[in-house]
């Protein structure tokens, strides 16, 4: 019964698999037919997108040695985790702020002088729904709903890639005119780096509130203990007591400490007051964003071979399987001529010859 049921399976060896798609020829010609349809109808629903790209890499230095710091405590500042603003000069951030709805929105402000209007209108109001197009065509009812549409529309025109390792990252706009995508890339550029500023410096500034706080509290601190030491030491000036002269020598030494902490504030708050005047970027520009020529979408060629590969596989795939069964239901015994040299070894086969 074992044997029987083994003699019915049959193997492609890969000169048989060969022989018997050569065979059935007019279904690749049928693929290959079928995939240019595909391509044609592909190109002409999709419509046409250019793509401008631009790179930022983060190259911010700090000025902390012009600052009033210390050669050791400025290279220590330098330390990873040392900098409260080590987060925000991360790519990363970058790459979150890009596709935050507060940042989008101030993207999509920017007026067109081209179409006089702003490009969150130009993004609805030009709208190229196609088969095969990310833009369904929806038309939201409500204003609440279209301010909705229009974030989601811009989303998906702005992709962003951050790289920790290399720290930098790639921006591409995508539209459907190349000269709005390169507007669009500059004020993508220009509008994350004021961003950047922008929140910069609300930590700069709040930095300066707490050490101002602090240098008042301290100043407030030492003239009350000048006035204690001065006070005490006028009215025990002659005294030749131990106990006495040990609490002048006391009230001196808080006296100095006093000082010290209000010395070492009033040089950290002048210190934090100087960052306010400091223009920085946030980031470098690696490759500035230039109008684009040819479209990005879509790619006919691309379109094309990935098709192409996937029906001749298909094909293949089919052809073989037919052939499986068709041998597998008939038996061993009816094999053709033509079979049964095909599955016959080499040797056996020039021996025939």
């Amino acid at each position: 019964m074992t044997n029987e049921h083994n003699d019915t399976i049959i193997q492609h060896t890969p000169w048989s698999a060969f022989n018997e798609c050569r065979r059935h020829y007019l279904l690749y010609l049928l693929a290959v037919a079928f995939t240019v349809v595909e391509t044609v109808i592909y190109t002409a629903s999709t419509p046409k997108r250019y793509a401008a790209f631009t790179e930022l890499s983060n190259e911010h230095k700090e000025t902390d040695l012009l600052l009033g710091m210390s050669n050791i405590s400025a290279w220590l500042k330098t330390m990873p985790g040392a900098d409260d603003e080590e987060g925000m000069r991360n790519p990363e951030v970058y790459n979150n702020v890009i596709h935050s709805d507060s940042f989008v929105n101030i993207v999509g402000s920017t007026y067109l002088d081209k179409y006089h209007v702003t490009y969150k209108d130009y993004l609805y109001k030009n709208r190229r729904p196609g088969l095969f197009s990310d833009d369904n065509g929806a038309n939201p009812t409500t204003a609440a709903d279209k301010r909705l549409y229009q974030t989601a529309l811009i989303k998906d025109h702005i992709v962003s890639e951050a790289s920790g390792r290399m720290g930098t990252i790639k921006i591409r706009v995508d539209d459907y005119d190349p000269t709005v995508a390169a507007i669009i890339a500059d004020t993508v550029t220009l509008r994350l780096q004021e961003y950047l500023a922008h929140h910069r410096l609300q930590g700069i500034e709040l930095k300066v509130a707490k050490a101002k706080s602090l240098m008042l509290s301290a100043r407030k601190a030492y003239y009350k203990a000048q006035a204690e030491y001065a006070k005490y030491a006028d009215a025990h000036d002659s005294t030749t007591l131990v106990k006495e002269q040990s609490t002048i020598e006391d009230k001196m030494k808080k006296r100095d400490n006093a000082f010290a902490e209000y010395q070492k504030n009033t040089i950290e708050y002048y210190r934090q007051s100087a960052f306010l005047h400091r223009s920085s970027p946030a980031f470098a520009v690696v490759y500035y964003s230039t109008t684009p020529r040819d479209p990005y979408t879509p790619s006919p060629i691309v379109n094309f071979f990935a098709v192409l590969t996937i029906t001749v596989i298909l094909v293949t795939w089919f052809i073989l399987i037919r052939k499986t069964r068709s041998r597998a239901a008939t038996g061993p015994q009816s094999l053709s001529v033509n079979d049964a040299e095909q599955q016959m070894p080499e040797s056996e086969m020039s021996k025939k010859i």
